[in-house]
């Protein structure tokens, strides 16, 4: 199979690359929704997402104060950003917001004014250290670690630019050649704790995924890097948490459809998850799934939900059957339906939700912090990016509609 690829990625792709982070990065047990939390101080949430026009895509982000259906997502009032940039707010919840620009190597500051507007308060340039952009990876390039302290992790010169978010000044940067292969695909970037994993796949000459993918554990206190490898599950762009701590990584569900049809190379990689124990710097050897024979199909991704459980992706054939033909735009087909399964366990099976309609391959998860809890949402779009429902799966066998969002939503973050 042979994509077109764009930044490094392949270009059917790309629509997975905006504002804020798909996946579960963020993956912890959640009991209460988001309109439970007590009063106190004015809450505001950063909404992102991106517009489709047929000349491209634009990033927007909007400020509001609850996340309901009640809420309007007014995109005359949003903070408007050209082509893929990376986003991370303050910990402390003060406000602040920075930005990484896809177009120009600049980071932003911004600060959430009094009106809910984002106020342009300064800028930094990395161009210096021969950055093309400022967005880093094309998820979660930005990492806040301290006032002092944040990371920016570039995907094209395997470096990550260490600087202090509050005076926007560079500090140093560190390598992370250990990554480094010809034909490098998605990097995945998850905060454990006192460190950061930086997963990266690889795709061979033919455009096809390898099966190895590389791991960097970076220590957050020394800057020190260690890495690892695994070569039995290839194209891995999703992750998630389960009750432990324990890391999934899942590949793309594009490469269950590859598989199904045989545009996959050879040797295929099978659509699968692996796993990174809690605190260990290397892949569990014990630990593989085949993802066909968990959701009984073509499948990708793993998106978290509440209680340890996760979705995957399956691919509903019994619709639209997979050829040769449609195969390159497979993720964009609104045939996908997710199935639960509790991670860890996978040997229990799972449940397919039929609740929800099926929706594109995308697969868009993310976490809001309430000041009570972490509480998992998922993004299912309309056929045609226009719109975005959210649900809140706390409870994992039930979607509970939280919120409407113009274009195609990537997530909130707590900024107050």
């Amino acid at each position: 199979m042979t994509y077109e690829r764009l930044g490094g990625v392949p270009k059917h792709l790309a629509l997975c690359l905006a504002l804020l982070a798909c996946g579960g990065t963020s993956s912890r047990d959640a009991e209460v929704d988001v309109g439970d939390a007590p009063e106190g101080p004015l809450r505001q949430f950063l909404v992102g997402g991106i517009t489709v026009t047929p000349d491209g895509s634009n990033a927007f982000g909007v400020v509001v104060s609850e996340l309901s259906l009640g809420v309007d997502i007014d995109l005359g009032s949003a903070a408007v950003f050209a082509g893929r940039p990376s986003v991370a707010v303050s910990p402390d919840r003060d406000g602040v917001v920075w930005i990484g620009l896809d177009e120009e190597p600049v980071v932003e500051r911004y600060e959430v004014g009094a009106d809910g507007f984002l106020e342009l308060v300064d800028r930094m340039s990395v161009a210096g250290l021969g950055l093309s952009s400022g967005r880093g990876t094309e998820l979660d390039g930005i990492q806040i670690l301290s006032p002092q302290k944040a990371y920016l992790i570039d995907a094209e010169t395997l470096q990550v630019v260490v600087f202090d978010p509050t005076e926007m000044e560079l500090l140093r940067s560190f390598s992370l050649e250990g990554l480094a292969r010809e034909g490098r695909g998605f990097i995945d970037i998850v905060r454990d704790g006192e460190r950061i994993v930086i997963v990266a796949s690889t795709f061979r000459a033919d455009d096809t995924a390898d099966l190895e993918t590389r791991a960097a554990f970076v220590d957050l206190q020394t800057d020190e890097v260690r890495y690892a490898s695994q070569g039995r599950c290839g194209n891995l762009a999703w992750s998630a948490r389960d009750s432990d701590g324990n890391l999934y990584f899942a590949s793309h569900p594009q490469q269950g459809a590859d598989v199904a049809v045989g545009t996959a190379g050879d040797p295929p990689s099978p659509p699968c998850l692996v796993r990174i124990r809690a605190g260990e710097a290397g892949f569990d050897e014990g630990y593989f799934v085949d993802l066909r024979e968990l959701a009984g199909g073509p499948a990708g991704a793993v998106v978290q939900a509440g209680g340890g459980w996760a979705y995957t992706l399956v691919y509903d054939e019994s619709r639209t059957p997979l050829t040769i033909d449609n195969v390159a735009l497979s993720t964009l087909l609104a045939e996908w339906r997710y199935f639960a399964f509790r991670l860890g366990d996978e040997a229990e099976g799972g449940q397919r939700i039929e609740s929800i309609r099926p929706s594109s391959g995308i697969g868009l998860g993310f976490s809001v912090n309430t000041g009570i809890a972490e509480v998992p949402m998922v993004t299912i779009p309309n056929a045609g990016f226009a719109r975005s429902t959210v649900y809140d799966v706390s409870d994992p066998l039930s979607f509970e509609r939280r919120m409407l969002v113009p274009g195609l939503a990537f997530g909130a973050l707590r900024v107050r």
